[in-house]
C-alpha cells in the first residue's frame, strides 16, 4: 500500500476513534475511494488519496459526528 494512502487511512481511523466509532476494515470503490463503516452506527469515513481540486482527502460522518450506537459493555 502506498505510503500516502496508508497515512490517510490511519488518520481517518484515528479521527473516527476520537469521535467514539469502532470502524470496520476499509473497502475500495473503483480503486479511487476507500470507505470504512462504524460497527455500531451508520457513520462512515471516506479516504481519497488523489482528490480532485474540489474534493477532500478525508471526510464523512464518522469524522464529523460522535457515535450514537450501542457500545460493547454498555448494556
Amino acid at each position: 500500500m502506498p505510503t500516502k494512502l496508508r497515512k490517510l487511512k490511519e488518520q481517518a481511523i484515528d479521527s473516527s476513534k476520537w469521535r467514539g466509532h469502532f470502524m470496520k476494515p476499509f473497502v475500495t470503490y473503483e480503486n479511487k475511494y476507500y470507505f470504512s463503516y462504524c460497527r455500531y452506527c451508520d457513520a462512515y469515513v471516506q479516504v481519497t488519496p488523489k482528490p480532485l481540486p474540489n474534493e477532500i482527502d478525508i471526510g464523512g460522518t464518522a469524522v464529523a459526528l460522535n457515535c450514537i450506537g450501542v457500545k460493547r459493555g454498555s448494556v
